[in-house]
């Protein structure tokens, strides 16, 4: 893979106060499509980044369209009396007629640089289960911990018959040992 997009698609990466209307939509709709359940009950953006320090978009366009994205979460989770700074990976998706091509393990291919760039203690994402070999190929494995979320005075345990938290190591960060409980905050990503 070069440096340069596939299929001479452009590249953008964008934080997402700075994702432009055309651009939002595009990415709303496609995502009420691909992520029904989860999108069913949400109106707008704001629902889905409260809580977090920060949200960037890597986007891959045909012109003006968006073909492909995953968004990057910057955010903290917790452990016992530990705190680690987390990229989380959210909202990966391509269109189907895009699919096939490399477009998302060249999109990982850039979250993994700036995971070994520093500014997190490892990247965390969470599937369903029938995509866990997927991201093995992009060089993410079972989290150690036992992923718990919402209230933090009673918080709930993550169903792996549902949901699979996947995780990429970063040298020298913090690393919480097998099945600790670790609290990701109010909402999964």
């Amino acid at each position: 893979m070069g440096d340069n997009p596939p299929e001479a698609l452009s590249f953008r990466r964008l934080r997402h106060e700075d994702l432009p209307e055309a651009l939002a939509w595009q990415l709303f709709t496609a995502a009420r499509v691909i992520f029904h359940e989860f999108f069913a009950e949400i109106r707008d953006w704001s629902e889905i980044t409260k809580g977090f320090d920060g949200v960037e978009h890597l986007v891959l366009l045909d012109g003006e369209l968006l073909v492909s994205h995953l968004a990057l979460i910057h955010t903290r989770v917790r452990w016992n009396e530990t705190e680690a700074r987390v990229l989380g990976v959210a909202g990966v998706m391509t269109l189907p007629s895009y699919r096939e091509r490399g477009l998302v393990p060249w999109l990982f291919r850039l979250v993994n640089e700036d995971l070994k760039e520093g500014g997190a203690d490892f990247g965390l994402l969470f599937c369903d289960p029938e995509m866990n070999r997927y991201y093995a190929k992009q060089g993410w494995s079972a989290f150690p911990g036992k992923t718990t979320f919402g209230d933090p005075q009673s918080p709930r345990l993550l169903n792996p018959k549902e949901d699979q938290a996947r995780w990429r190591a970063v040298e020298g960060g913090k690393r919480p040992k097998r099945l600790t409980p670790v609290y990701v905050g109010q909402y999964l990503w």
